[in-house]
């Protein structure tokens, strides 16, 4: 009977605190560099931020959770800042496309991640709705924003913590090819 209690109660326990989830940034390139070519082009990073960390409302490493529901308040963190991950997955595919990172290039790409957040679909491991918000400006050396855009994206993920991580770096890679297609950005990386 003890034993029976001692489960019950430290399984309320983790019910009511949440669990804490730290996966590994394992990104893939994609074949846009494949289709598209940006050969000739440079660009030189000036920065990606991450706001929720730059606010203090999360971890550099976390994706916000907007669960509200007892005992679904998990933590989900990547092993690197997510502003790094974004940023090398840019840098690479920018690369696979035939762009080249140039410290002297007059193309300076600045982001923003605006929002990185998820909440529970439903009970247990029902699912998540992800969620994705970034900005990201193209400036030529003396500032002038040369290319603008937003990008935004939600979808849903099932099961476990391993398929939202893998979710996440899709959203990434999906965001970052429709960059790459976004005729408006060659012609500023080209301009």
């Amino acid at each position: 009977m003890k034993k029976l209690i001692l489960f019950v109660g430290l399984t309320i326990a983790v019910l009511v605190s949440g669990c804490s989830f730290t996966q590994t940034s394992n990104y893939q390139i994609s074949d846009i560099g494949k289709r598209v070519s940006l050969e000739g082009c440079t660009f030189k990073i000036g920065g990606i931020k991450y706001l929720p960390f730059e606010k203090g409302q999360a971890r550099s490493t976390e994706v916000v959770n907007k669960t509200t529901l007892p005992g679904f308040g998990h933590d989900f963190n990547f092993d690197k800042p997510i502003a790094e991950i974004v940023e090398s997955a840019l840098v690479n595919e920018l690369n696979a496309a035939g762009s080249e990172e140039y410290s002297q290039s007059k193309n300076v790409i600045y982001a923003e991640i605006v929002e990185a957040s998820m909440a529970v679909r439903g009970l247990g491991y029902g699912g998540w709705r992800l969620f994705y918000h970034a900005k990201l400006q193209v400036q030529n050396t003396s500032g002038q924003v040369t290319y603008s855009r937003d990008f935004g994206q939600m979808t849903k993920t099932h099961g476990a913590a391993i398929s939202v991580s893998e979710s996440w770096m899709v959203i990434i890679r999906e965001s970052i090819a429709t960059l790459i297609n976004d005729h408006d950005f060659q012609v500023a990386l080209k301009g």
